[in-house]
């Protein structure tokens, strides 16, 4: 008997590994970003808040694109599960 698999599962394997790669290239990107910051010789008054700022959100995109990057991965640890589920409950 052939295991019918739902449209929607294979979409779901499909969307988690897509945002997994988006989150992968952002997560590249912002770390690129973080070692392209100029480090400063001292802490001044003065400092430079834009270079400060630019750093804070990269910090913030990493963060953001690791999350994005561990939910995506239980997407397809879920759909992973429900495929053996019915695989089990068909055999």
């Amino acid at each position: 008997m052939p295991i019918q698999l739902d449209a929607s599962m294979s979409s779901a394997v499909y969307s988690g590994v897509q945002g997994l790669n988006k989150a992968s290239q952002g997560i590249a990107q912002n770390s690129a970003n973080i070692a392209q910051q100029p480090l400063s010789a001292s802490a001044s008054s003065e400092g430079t808040p834009s270079n400060a700022a630019n750093l804070t959100t990269e910090v913030v995109g990493l963060s953001t694109n690791l999350t994005y990057a561990q939910a995506n991965a239980r997407v397809v640890e879920v759909a992973n599960e429900m495929v053996g589920r019915l695989i089990n409950e068909t055999a």
